[in-house]
Formats: structure tokens, C-alpha cells, sequence
């Protein structure tokens, strides 16, 4: 399978957009509940 570099580029592009949100997201949630677990405990 063949792929133009535009398409090569764009897959890129969206994979590492997917890996950002993710990223952002686990950071985002880990900040989130930190300050809840130390109220709990």
C-alpha cells in the first residue's frame, strides 16, 4: 500500500492529536483527583 506523503502527514497529524487528548486527559484527571484523595484520607 502506497501512501502520498499528504496522507502520510495527515495520519500523522491525527495520531499524534489522539496521543495528546489522551495525554492531556489522563494528566487532567490525575491533577483532578489528588486533592480528592487527600480530603478522603
Amino acid at each position: 500500500m502506497k501512501l502520498a506523503a499528504h496522507e502520510l502527514y495527515g495520519l500523522n497529524e491525527l495520531a499524534m492529536s489522539c496521543v495528546n487528548s489522551i495525554t492531556n486527559m489522563a494528566y487532567m484527571l490525575q491533577h483532578v483527583q489528588d486533592p480528592a484523595f487527600k480530603k478522603n484520607s
